[in-house]
C-alpha cells in the first residue's frame, strides 16, 4: 500500500463511529433471502406434515393466513432486519483499540484493547466476495467473548486495522 492511500485511511479511521461499507446492505438482505428461503422450505414441509396426518385440506382462509405469514417472515427476514442491522452497527479505531456497536433490539458495545489482542483474522465467504466486503476476527486474550467479528469492512480497511492493531509496543502488553 503507498504512502497516501495509507494516509487516507488513518484519517477515515481516526474520526468517529464509522458506518460499516455500503454493501454491507445488500449482503444483509441476501443472506435474509437464504434465511426466508430456509424457514418457508420448513414451514411447507411442516405443514404438509400436519395436512397429510389430518387427510384434511384447510379452508380458504386458513390458506390465505398462512399466505400472509410467510410474507410477514419474507419482509422480516429481507427488508426489515437487514436495514435496522446496518443502520444499528458502526465501528471505531482508536489508539487504545477498536470498539464495535451493534444490536438491533439489545445493543452490544464490544472495546477490544490492543494489549488483548492475541491474534486477528481477515475472511471473506463467497458471499462477502460478491460483496466485496471483509469480516474483521478479532480473537482476544479471554474466555468470554474471546472472538469478537465486525463484517461488512472493505478488505483494504479491514487488513489496515489488522495491520494496526498488531503493531504495538512492547510496553502495551499486560
Amino acid at each position: 500500500m503507498n504512502e497516501t492511500n495509507e494516509t487516507i485511511l488513518t484519517e477515515a479511521m481516526f474520526r468517529d463511529d464509522q458506518p460499516l461499507a455500503e454493501k454491507t446492505l445488500s449482503y444483509f438482505k441476501v443472506v435474509g433471502i437464504i434465511r426466508s428461503v430456509f424457514l418457508v422450505i420448513l414451514a411447507l414441509i411442516g405443514t404438509s406434515i400436519a395436512l397429510i396426518a389430518n387427510k384434511t385440506w384447510p379452508s380458504w382462509w386458513m390458506f390465505l393466513v398462512f399466505i400472509l405469514g410467510v410474507a410477514i417472515v419474507v419482509f422480516w427476514f429481507v427488508f426489515y432486519l437487514p436495514k435496522r442491522a446496518y443502520q444499528h452497527s458502526w465501528w471505531r479505531f482508536e489508539e487504545q483499540g477498536l470498539f464495535i456497536y451493534r444490536g438491533i433490539f439489545i445493543r452490544k458495545q464490544y472495546a477490544v484493547p490492543r494489549s488483548r489482542v492475541q491474534h486477528i483474522d481477515v475472511a471473506q465467504g463467497p458471499l462477502q466476495r460478491n460483496f466485496n466486503i471483509s469480516e474483521l476476527i478479532v480473537h482476544t486474550a479471554g474466555t468470554i467473548n474471546a472472538s469478537v467479528h465486525l463484517i461488512g469492512l472493505p478488505p483494504k480497511t479491514a487488513e489496515f486495522i489488522r495491520d494496526q492493531l498488531l503493531n504495538q509496543d512492547e510496553s502495551d502488553a499486560v
